[in-house]
């Protein structure tokens, strides 16, 4: 019985593997014909791709009150998807420390957060600042602060 069962179930298998062959035929009679032509997005895992390129390092110059910076998105998405870029502090505290925890106090303006406007872009460029007020840097002992900003992404409906 067991062979049997077997047997049934690997028939049943190679028939659900078979795929059945479509075709038109042209002749005497009908001189002209339409073949459909479609892609398959089977392949195609989630939504698609994308990249987001930002600085590795951004230097502010001393006294420099606002200095631009620059991200670009890349993508390749299924239609009705974009692109969505949040650049922020890591703690949201927007403080930069030295060596020895003095704090120099910043904060961000321009496009913090972007959005692409369709689902193929090649190098869509966002412009964001790092602006310190004339006061923070009066206040702040010349030395190397630091800080780090966080830059998140998703894929998100148009």
């Amino acid at each position: 019985m067991k062979k049997i069962i077997a047997i049934v179930m690997a028939l049943v298998m190679m028939m659900a593997v078979t795929v059945p062959a479509f075709a038109e035929e042209l002749n005497a009679g009908a001189t002209a014909g339409d073949a459909i032509v479609k892609t398959n997005t089977s392949a195609i895992a989630g939504d698609g791709e994308y990249t987001v390129t930002y600085p590795a390092t951004m230097d502010l110059v001393w006294e420099t009150e606002s200095t631009q910076f620059t991200y670009s998105v890349t993508s390749q998405l299924k239609t009705g998807k974009c692109v969505s870029v949040t650049v922020a502090d890591k703690d949201l505290a927007y403080v930069m420390t030295n060596a020895t925890g003095v704090e120099l106090v910043y904060s961000l303006s321009g496009t913090t957060n972007g959005k692409t406007t369709m689902p193929v872009v090649n190098g869509a460029s966002f412009n964001f600042n790092v602006d310190v007020a004339p006061d923070a840097w009066a206040a702040a002992s010349i030395d190397e602060y630091k800080d780090t900003l966080t830059f998140t992404s998703a894929v998100v409906d148009l």
